[in-house]
């Protein structure tokens, strides 16, 4: 099934800090301290990006119906299908994000066999 086992993908996104945001007007990505480079130098580094509508890596992608802009004031849970791909798999998936005032960052939650023993990557939104 090529380099990743996904047999279900769950994202959580939790935002806080303001209580709307929109996913366009930041970069999301898996290490803080690449915050203020560019998506190539994240993804060089093997960091993961988020969008509204991707989270990507440099050897998969992943791709869900787009986010809409959120509203943290109260705890909220949104779904969307989407796929992930990569160079010798192509796997539906149903993604869930969660948001709420109470928590920070976004938290990704699935099986990602050689780079992610754990199973869960911590997104950091850059200022």
């Amino acid at each position: 099934m090529g380099f990743f086992n996904f047999n279900s993908l769950i994202a959580f996104a939790i935002l806080t800090s303001v209580p709307s945001v929109s996913l366009a007007d930041r970069m999301i990505i898996s290490d803080a301290a690449l915050c203020g480079t560019s998506e190539e130098t994240v993804l060089d580094a093997g960091g993961f990006i988020m969008s509204e509508t991707t989270i990507e890596a440099i050897e998969f992608l992943c791709e869900f119906d787009q986010l809409p802009q959120l509203d943290l004031k109260e705890y909220q849970t949104l779904t969307r299908k989407g796929y992930c791909a990569g160079p010798m798999f192509l796997i539906p998936q149903v993604f869930a994000f969660r948001f709420g005032e109470d928590i920070g960052d976004i938290e990704m939650i699935g099986q990602f066999a050689q780079y992610v023993p754990s199973g869960r990557i911590t997104f950091h939104v850059c200022e």
